[in-house]
């Protein structure tokens, strides 16, 4: 029976078999941890067989009294890992590959029947595998990382990643020793290293735990400390229904987080604004950073009904992640059947947007409200997230605001909005009352006219005027994806033939003309050094054969043909800087003209 206490590693998988309930977050663990996991061990072993044991950290463990496995005449407790997985599962990757290296010798098989899978001949049962983790993941675990000849499968999720990390780790870290240095190591690892365990009777009593412990590994995030509270409070308040309720959502919710950016290994940035944005919906404060506490006072121990309301908090909360998901990657976005395709690709397009610009954050919370409100209203859903778009582009981009400016009201409107006390109409008069105060059109055509944009807000923009121009053309409209492999061109150069002999004044107005709006196009990579500082007459052929329609019109443009007749003439500097300033402000007008248009209320 295993004892609780601080008990070696080999003690501590003795006839167990331990499961990672559904509501635990996947494998979470970077290089970080397992640079500190492997020199703990390493220590160890580097202290020879008279150095002293190490405590490694705490695991809490729930028996299963009713899954006792019996099988080959042997008997296995089945235990739930309420909090130390990470840990454990680190060490059992780190067992595998000492496995592989060793195998097929008597130690190999000792270790794989201890600590991977019990094995009846030489042949490990998966149905005695040691440690099981979550649905998602444990089919990846066995086939990629713990097999004795693993499977070359990509990794599918974030966790899944990180398994096939440590893996890598390990591997890497075990080249260094030998087989007999290997086999020395384990004995050392699986016997001074010792593990704190606590058993609890119930999910309820692990909240009581969680509060006492200060387990080492990864930090906690919001949502973390969050739910080891009301853990904690479901136990002191006896809340059977508050604990199922956290069992039932948290699992999901943590996979609708690890979807947000399936590329990254860390999620706490995520998990932590979550927790911000929901906060910010329910309550309309914008200011306050650390939810955990707020939670702790909102839901206090004794309080009637803070069980009660806590459960529907974990509901509101799960239902927030699914709609953060949504926000966060669009094109998981689906509304009802009856909502046609090219209303949903509109809802979509905005929400891209904000997420690329960069300025989704101050918008999530009324976009939550919005998407939760008016599921079955696409029209409304369409109008509130084209004007959070206009105020993004409009106020945050090309006006230069403050990434904070109107978030107050932002945060105001979202939470009245999610509760009835302002209807869309209302939320759609406050957003246009906050383009015209950030943004009006004087304003956002003054600063178009000075481009007082950066290179990727100049991106965006001439993008766009390209995919409109090419509305009108028979080419394909090119995507986002294949823009941002563009570079920016200035049409007029930078430095023109013969500018170092200029007189300082020629100089002066070419400088105030040359980077504006109108003087910029998209144009290949491969393209701009090679048209770099060359007059336009040496241009006019490339570009009238390029696929953007943007480029490909200039040399039919009338100021363009002007400048480059001047250029051919050998025109003094004074007439064709004054026939460049004539063109480029013409076409500086024509984006503005085209701006207003685009990004009108």
């Amino acid at each position: 029976m295993l004892q609780q206490g601080a008990v070696s590693l080999s003690q501590l998988f003795m006839g167990s078999l331990f499961r990672i309930p559904s509501y635990q977050r996947a494998y979470s663990w970077t290089e970080k941890q397992h640079e500190d996991l492997w020199g703990d061990l390493y220590s160890v072993f580097a202290s020879g067989p008279t150095g002293s044991n190490h405590f490694l950290g705490t695991v809490v463990l729930e028996p299963m009294p009713y899954e006792q496995v019996r099988k080959y005449g042997k008997a296995f407790r089945v235990f739930e890992v309420i909090d130390g997985q990470q840990r454990l599962t680190a060490l059992v990757v780190l067992v595998s590959c000492i496995c592989r290296r060793l195998w097929p010798s008597p130690t190999a098989e000792n270790l794989y029947d201890q600590f991977i899978a019990y094995c009846q001949g030489k042949k490990p049962d998966r149905t005695l595998q040691k440690l099981i983790l979550g649905k998602e993941d444990n089919d990846y675990f066995w086939d990629a990382i713990l097999s004795l000849q693993p499977s070359n499968i990509e990794p599918r999720t974030p966790g899944q990643r990180r398994l096939r990390n440590a893996k890598l780790f390990f591997e890497s870290k075990l080249n260094d020793l030998s087989n007999e240095e290997l086999a020395k190591y384990m004995d050392e690892v699986q016997t001074r290293l010792l593990l704190l365990t606590y058993q609890v009777g119930s999910e309820l009593e692990a909240g009581l735990v969680f509060e006492t412990i200060n387990d080492r590994g990864k930090s906690l995030s919001s949502l973390d400390k969050i739910k080891n509270y009301l853990m904690y409070l479901a136990s002191k308040m006896r809340s059977e229904s508050l604990s199922a309720t956290l069992n039932a959502r948290w699992g999901d919710l943590l996979r609708n987080i690890a979807q947000i950016n399936p590329g990254h290994d860390d999620t706490e940035d995520e998990e932590n604004s979550l927790v911000r944005y929901h906060w910010i919906m329910e309550t309309g404060d914008y200011r306050s950073y650390q939810i955990h506490r707020e939670i702790k006072s909102r839901f206090r121990v004794g309080e009637a009904d803070a069980a009660d309301r806590a459960t529907q908090y974990i509901e509101n909360l799960g239902e927030a992640a699914d709609l953060y998901l949504k926000i966060r990657q669009p094109a998981s976005l689906t509304l009802p059947a009856n909502v046609s395709e090219f209303t949903q690709n509109e809802i979509r397009y905005y929400i891209l947007w904000l997420n690329r610009l960069g300025t989704v954050a101050n918008f999530v919370p009324l976009l939550m409200a919005t998407l939760r409100k008016y599921t079955h209203d696409p029209e409304t859903v369409k109008e509130l997230a084209r004007l959070c778009y206009l105020l993004a582009w409009r106020a945050y981009r090309v006006c230069g605001r403050r990434s904070d400016a109107g978030l107050g009201e932002l945060s105001h409107v979202a939470h009245e909005l999610a509760y009835s006390t302002m209807d869309a109409a209302d939320v759609a008069d406050e957003l246009r009352r906050l383009i015209g105060y950030y943004s009006d059109d004087d304003l956002f055509k003054q600063n178009l006219e000075q481009n007082r944009l950066s290179s990727d807000e100049q991106k965006v923009l001439l993008y766009e005027w390209e995919v409109s121009l090419s509305k009108h053309t028979r080419q394909p409209t090119i995507s986002w994806e294949e823009a941002q492999r563009l570079q920016i061109e200035h049409i007029w150069p930078q430095n023109p033939k013969g500018f170092d002999a200029w007189t300082s004044e020629l100089q002066e107005r070419h400088g105030k003309f040359v980077n504006r709006l109108g003087n910029l196009a998209l144009i290949p990579p491969p393209w701009n050094p090679q048209l770099s500082n060359r007059p336009l007459y040496e241009k006019e052929k490339t570009y009238a054969g390029c696929n953007l329609a943007m480029v490909r019109s200039l040399p039919s443009h009338n100021g363009f043909s002007r400048v480059t007749q001047l250029e051919k003439e050998g025109a003094a500097p004074e007439q064709l800087l004054t026939a460049a300033e004539l063109f480029i402000a013409n076409r500086t007008s024509q984006l503005i003209e085209f701006s207003l248009q685009r990004w009108c209320l």
